[in-house]
Order: C-alpha cells, then sequence, then structure tokens
C-alpha cells in the first residue's frame, strides 16, 4: 500500500503488487502493477489501474573480489488511464526506460547508486545505503531526483524536478516473510512537479526453487 498528499490532495495505491523471479544468475524480470483507489472528490485520483512497469534487470559486471555490481534494466512503462487522459497529441500510453543501477556490498552495509532516462523525457538519478541490524531487522535510506524534458529552453531545472529522500525498515517474522514500512518527503519541489509525504507498507514473500 502506498498513500501520497500534498496541496491538498491525495492518492492511495491499494493493493500494489511487486514481482521479481530470477531468470538466470544474470537476468531477472520484475514487474510493479498498482490499483489506484479512487477519489470521491472530482478533482482527486480516478481509480483503476496505475501506471505500471515491467523490466529485465541483467547482470553486466559482478566482481566478488571488488563486492560489486552493475546491472542495466531495460524497463517498460504503461501509464495509467488517468495519466492518458492528460497526454498531448503524439505522446502514447506505453514508455521505454533506460536505468543502470550500482550495489557495492560491505557485509551489514550496502550502498546503491541508479541514472536512466524514460522516452517521455524523464531523467532520474538516486544513491542509497542499506544497513543490516541483526538477523531479522534492516534500515534503508535514500535520497532520488528526477526532472523532465523543458517544453521550451527557457525553463530552468528548478521548475521541473522532484527531489525526495526516503526511509524504510523491515522485519523478519518468518525465514520467508518481511514485512516493512516506507516514508518519503520531497525537498526543494513545487507543488506542480508532486510535493508532497509518500507512506507505504506491506509484506513481501521469498520463494526458492527446490535445488536438485
Amino acid at each position: 500500500m502506498l498513500r501520497w498528499s500534498g496541496s491538498g490532495l491525495s492518492e492511495v495505491n491499494a493493493p500494489v503488487v511487486d514481482i521479481a523471479l530470477g531468470l538466470t544468475p544474470r537476468v531477472q524480470f520484475s514487474a510493479s502493477v498498482p490499483r489506484v483507489v479512487g477519489s470521491a472528490d472530482p478533482g482527486g485520483a480516478a481509480g483503476g489501474l496505475g501506471t505500471s512497469y515491467f523490466s529485465a534487470k541483467i547482470g553486466v559486471f559482478n566482481s566478488k573480489k571488488q563486492r560489486a555490481k552493475l546491472a542495466v534494466s531495460p524497463t517498460l512503462e504503461v501509464l495509467s488511464p488517468g495519466v492518458v487522459g492528460s497526454l498531448a497529441s503524439g505522446e502514447h500510453r506505453v514508455q521505454v526506460g533506460f536505468p543502470v543501477s550500482a550495489e557495492i556490498d560491505r557485509g551489514p552495509v550496502r550502498l546503491y547508486g541508479a541514472t536512466g532516462y524514460f522516452t517521455r523525457g524523464a531523467w532520474f538519478t538516486g544513491a542509497g545505503a542499506s544497513i543490516v541490524v541483526n538477523e531479522k531487522a534492516a534500515v534503508s535510506a535514500g535520497f532520488s531526483r528526477s526532472w523532465r524534458r523543458a517544453a521550451t529552453p527557457d525553463v530552468p531545472l528548478g521548475e521541473r524536478d522532484r527531489n525526495e529522500i526516503s526511509g524504510s525498515v523491515s522485519y523478519a517474522v518468518a525465514p520467508s516473510v518481511r514485512v516493512f514500512g516506507s516514508l518519503g518527503r520531497t525537498i526543494a519541489t513545487l507543488q506542480e512537479n508532486g510535493a508532497g509525504t509518500t507512506i507505504g507498507g506491506g509484506v513481501s514473500l521469498f520463494f526458492t526453487a527446490p535445488v536438485k
């Protein structure tokens, strides 16, 4: 479940189904499909399927000595019907993204970084860290920034970007079950670019194929 609120508006996504499936040691398929809860406010969110993402994460570098990884994740972005209704002529519902991510593993601490581009004219970058507190608990924090292509050359970056800091905590209630909660807050972001607070929570299930 995710809830965003800001500027007197709010949107709730429930449920949000995230799936990750390892196909080979270097290839992972993932999908994120949310359901938007319709708002009673005529100016609020339209209910139905939300913007969904389908990607293939491909490992291109994995150094066990340096404990570092690099991956590319070509992604399909399928915009929600509510977003499609606001598209300009010539813009399409299905967009393509080209994220690149890196990870450094230092035992209980992991550092992450990512950057990429979507064909609708959006760029993004971000960095974060996660810490394993004990056998059951882990915490993480991160910063992300996204910005859109300027419609005209004279629009400064500060008027078309979105910056967010976030944190999360997870706890293992069973060997293959974890509960988690997250909180994100935008900083130095205009209202029209999505300034607000995001709260999330849910349950993660982990399955492994039997070894033959």
